[in-house]
């Protein structure tokens, strides 16, 4: 018996709509962490939440975020519901960054019904499931990944790392500011 490669025809084809490799380390790291999570046989196809490219084509499934906070502007669109009806299956994995002004445009109804159309919805926050998806049967509780991915361990140095003056004017996310040293 011989494995068989699947034909492009044939392979599933998944839409990751999110703010892909941003500047801020829980975006990148969201990047790295889907693609890994992913099987190899699928077409991932990866858009900007900023609804600049809106793929054409059909999908098997749409992954609306990547484990990162979204805010209601990007979220609560209708070139979004527009592009969830088209996909059989939508799985959300994002929080609404509380409290901050993420949350403060949501209204708790609109933000409800938005969650019903979502297969399953994997929140970021315990108070993103008490506030808007309490009793929802497709909500679930992910989790931090900056979290879970590094946690604690054991210090390898006995020293302080100090940052110095030379970094102050950097402009990049500090794990970025720190590959520069």
């Amino acid at each position: 018996m011989t494995d068989k490669l699947p034909t492009a025809a044939a392979m599933k084809r998944v839409l990751v709509l999110s703010y892909l490799n941003y500047s801020n380390f829980g975006d990148r790291l969201g990047f790295q962490i889907i693609n890994s999570l992913l099987p190899a046989d699928v077409c991932v196809v990866h858009a900007a939440l900023n609804y600049s490219y809106i793929p054409k084509g059909d999908f098997d499934l749409m992954i609306l975020g990547l484990g990162q906070s979204l805010n209601a502007p990007s979220i609560l669109r209708e070139e979004l519901v527009a592009l969830m009806d088209r996909i059989p299956q939508v799985i959300g994995i994002f929080g609404t960054q509380y409290p901050h002004q993420y949350r403060e445009v949501l209204k708790p109804h609109q933000f409800t019904n938005f969650l019903k159309r979502l297969t399953c919805w994997w929140a970021r926050y315990e108070t993103d499931i008490a506030e808007f998806g309490q009793g929802l049967p497709n909500v679930r509780h992910l989790g931090d990944w900056l979290i879970s991915a590094f946690p604690m361990t054991e210090p390898r140095f006995d020293q302080a790392y100090v940052v110095g003056p030379e970094t102050r004017d950097i402009e990049a996310p500090i794990d970025r500011a720190i590959q520069r040293f």
